[in-house]
């Protein structure tokens, strides 16, 4: 999923490449790298077009900060029926986390997106149970 500008604070992004490395994938730095910077909302249709093309059967993992699929939970909220299952990185429990002693980077980078996506995962497990 393509990343968002901003997080839903309203924050540019902090990225903490001391922890992700300076391309997000830790050591690894790819050689060659094509990123869509075409407008947002084409971006998000994109994601809705694939979630409707493979409906039941999509797992959406997420290993960065959770505000694309945050907002596209927002836009879409119809879609959230037919995603199989959500996957997601990030937060700290029994351990400290990565950026600060309580916080993990995914999370601490946009935690309205994370409260979206968090009161968002019953509503897929309960959908699938019906």
């Amino acid at each position: 999923m393509s990343e968002a500008v901003s997080a839903l604070t309203g924050d540019l992004p902090n990225y903490f490449r001391e922890i992700h490395g300076i391309a997000g994938l830790g050591s690894i730095v790819p050689q060659d790298s094509e990123f869509n910077n075409g407008p947002v909302f084409e971006i998000f249709y994109k994601v809705v077009e694939i979630v409707n093309q493979y409906k039941g059967e999509l797992t959406i993992y997420c290993a960065g900060r959770l505000t694309s699929l945050a907002a596209v939970l927002i836009l879409y909220p119809e879609s959230i029926k037919f995603i199989k299952d959500i996957y997601i990185m990030g937060g700290a429990f029994t351990v400290p986390g990565n950026v600060t002693p309580p916080a993990e980077a995914n999370f601490y980078g946009d935690p309205y997106a994370v409260n979206i996506v968090l009161q968002t995962a019953p509503l897929l497990f309960y959908l699938h149970q019906q």
